[in-house]
């Protein structure tokens, strides 16, 4: 049965990485049917099972509960979806499949399916590499239609992850040398799309993991004192048959090392004759001509997460509200993020601080249970699938690249290695689980269904606005009016509302634009909504509405927006407070503005911030400043173009 939950798991990660790597709904949703075909297996497979880490199980539900919580005191009550089946339903692979009775032949074939999926990935993510803009490797992890919203960071997440497992399997004796070349191959690729991902974070974290396991191979040493020794016999470790001698497996791992720095100079060489490519010296050495460093600024969304957890230390602001409330606390211009770029954080920011510890307490407890067992065997297998995550969570530490194929796959590998373990450890038998887990997951799965349901409307709503068909745009976005987590479905709705008002020049579509916005910016947290609000209201002469709303905008996102500026200078009179308070916080941030627009740091140039910081400079009488600032932002597009394509 064990096999076949496995391999549930592979179809799942093939999905996601067709996906883009599972950032929309849609792959949380196939996350929730995978699971719950998973759940429906066990029980027809009538699986009874002994609670492995007992500690692990509870302090993830712990963290679960509280992410519960979270989102009923929510302050961005539409948005969580997402996070609600990713979080839910990896809970429960964890404890399903940690709990299986694994063997290592079967844990080798589940290693094969990943390092395979991944193979295949990296292989695709060569042609993406060579001849489209986009500067970094990818992979599958890619929109060609829009490759300036790709990260980059996801794929060289999901690189940290397989890689130990394609180590594994190279110092394994194999059968054929078929195998043994294959298995070489497929590291020597892995490590080149890992190196060619140009991610300072997973580099980083890549060799802290490798020194961790280095020195754990030395202590090992110390511990046992052969290891030495077989390497001088040239002999196969004493009791561990699937390897082969340390002296051929550390040659095996130099030749894949070797052929993987050959392909980066052959894929740096090839890429070089479309486009510019990236100096691993001046990325290492932060000299890169980037674009976006968050590297930057990470002290800066960590001392502002810092103060929104204290404002709401218990069961946080909610999901994606860093977007909406680091502004307040935001010292340069122009860098908001939707994370932190960390992991713990961002727990703490949108769940609360209990939510975080007991996520910190669930990777502990795997740890307290694994070390010890890990200790007193030779070469366990398990290690590799520890190793892996463990590099993957130091990378989110830096950063936030568990997207659904990331961080499922990341839980995954744990289970597996903890079922590994306790083949040979007694565990205290307890309750059978599966009742618990079926209802879980069922009613995940028809949360799953009844929002996919609606989704589909609004998904379709929005590719109808964006082509210009306004009537079916109505339609779709009033159909998923039902929607739990609506996200900006408003937004988009009124959006099109107006879009009719224009194209009909009937006042009964911007009358309807007005009352769905003005019921949403009683409750919202969103400057963009009250934006939009201010617009309508000013242009039905309700002054003091737009002024009220507009204000708010500022007061929420006061550094990322020059229109909201321009706004406010349109609705006030020259004699008004709060004229002049808005011209006294402008001109500094106008400034500061042009030297970020030079390099086209934060990549600025996908905002629309040129063209309200050009009127803004005219609105206030700067004429050869507004010639100056268009020239240099032509300038920036030109090269943002050239690396990554046509906005």
């Amino acid at each position: 049965m064990g096999r076949f939950i496995l391999l549930l798991v592979l179809l799942f990660e093939i999905f996601t990485f067709a996906n883009r790597g599972g950032g929309p709904l849609f792959s949380h949703l196939l996350l929730t049917g995978t699971t719950f075909i998973i759940v429906l297996l066990t029980i027809i497979g009538s699986l009874k099972f002994k609670l492995n880490n007992r500690a692990a199980a509870y302090a993830y539900l712990g963290f679960f509960v509280f992410f519960l919580l979270s989102l009923l005191v929510s302050r961005t009550p539409s948005f969580g979806l997402n996070e609600l089946l990713l979080f839910g339903n990896v809970g429960i692979l964890f404890f399903i499949i940690s709990n299986l009775n694994i063997s290592e032949r079967e844990a080798k074939w589940f290693a094969i399916g990943v390092v395979g999926i991944f193979f295949v990935n990296a292989l695709i993510g060569y042609f993406v590499y060579i001849y489209e803009p986009f500067p970094r490797f990818v992979g599958t992890f890619i929109d060609l239609d829009a490759q300036h919203t790709t990260f980059g960071n996801d794929f060289a997440n999901a690189m940290l992850l397989v890689f130990p497992l394609s180590l594994w399997l190279l110092i394994r004796h194999h059968a054929r040398t078929t195998g043994l070349l294959i298995s070489l191959l497929s590291s020597a690729v892995l490590l080149s799309a890992l190196l060619l991902g140009f991610s300072r974070g997973a580099w980083a974290a890549g060799l802290t993991a490798l020194v961790l396991f280095a020195g754990w191979q030395i202590a090992q040493h110390f511990r046992h004192r052969t290891f030495w020794d077989v390497i001088d016999k040239g002999k196969e470790f004493a009791g561990l048959d699937p390897y082969v001698a340390p002296r051929w497996a550390v040659m095996r791992i130099l030749a894949a090392i070797f052929l993987g720095i050959i392909l980066v100079n052959g894929l740096q060489m090839s890429r070089a004759r479309n486009f510019d490519i990236i100096s691993f010296f001046d990325k290492a050495t932060f000299q890169a001509d980037e674009g976006s460093a968050s590297v930057s600024y990470r002290w800066e969304y960590w001392r502002g997460a810092a103060k929104l957890i204290a404002e709401r230390p218990i069961f946080g602001h909610g999901v994606w509200s860093f977007r909406h409330f680091f502004p307040k606390h935001q010292e340069t211009f122009g860098i908001a993020e939707n994370h932190p770029h960390n992991l713990f954080l961002k727990i703490g920011v949108e769940n609360g601080l209990p939510a975080a510890l007991f996520f910190a307490l669930f990777i502990g407890a795997i740890g307290y249970q694994a070390l010890p067992i890990l200790w007193r065997q030779r070469f366990p297998a398990a290690l590799f699938f520890f190793l892996g995550p463990l590099a993957a969570f130091g990378h989110n530490l830096l950063d936030f690249n568990f997207v659904s194929s990331n961080f499922t796959l990341f839980v995954v590998l744990m289970a597996v290695g903890v079922a590994l373990l306790q083949r040979s450890e007694r565990s205290q038998a307890t309750p059978n689980y599966v009742v618990f887990c079926m209802a879980a997951s069922t009613l995940l799965f028809a949360l799953a269904l009844f929002e996919g349901y609606y989704n589909v409307d609004f998904k379709l709503g929005r590719g109808n606005l964006e082509d210009g068909e306004i009537d079916r745009a109505i339609h779709h976005l009033e159909r998923a009016e039902h929607l739990i987590f609506e996200r900006d479905r408003a937004d988009y709705l009124a959006q099109a509302y107006r879009a009719k008002y224009r194209a009909t020049n009937s006042e009964h579509w911007r009358d309807r634009a007005y009352a769905l916005l003005n019921e949403h910016t009683k409750t919202t947290v969103d400057a963009q909504l009250l934006s939009h609000f201010a617009e309508l209201a000013y242009a039905k002469n309700e002054t003091e509405a737009a002024q009220m709303s507009v204000l708010r905008a500022l007061e929420l996102d006061p550094k990322n927006h020059f229109k909201y500026y321009n706004q406010a200078l349109a609705y006030f009179n020259e004699e008004d407070a709060e004229y002049r308070n808005t011209v006294s916080a402008a001109e500094p941030l106008l400034e500061e503005y042009w030297d970020i627009l030079n390099e086209n740091r934060q990549h600025t140039i996908l905002t629309n911030n040129p063209h309200y910081a050009i009127q803004l400079h005219l609105r206030l009488g700067n004429e050869a400043e507004a010639e100056r600032a268009a020239a240099l932002w032509s300038r920036e597009l030109g090269k943002f173009t050239t690396k990554f394509g046509a906005l």
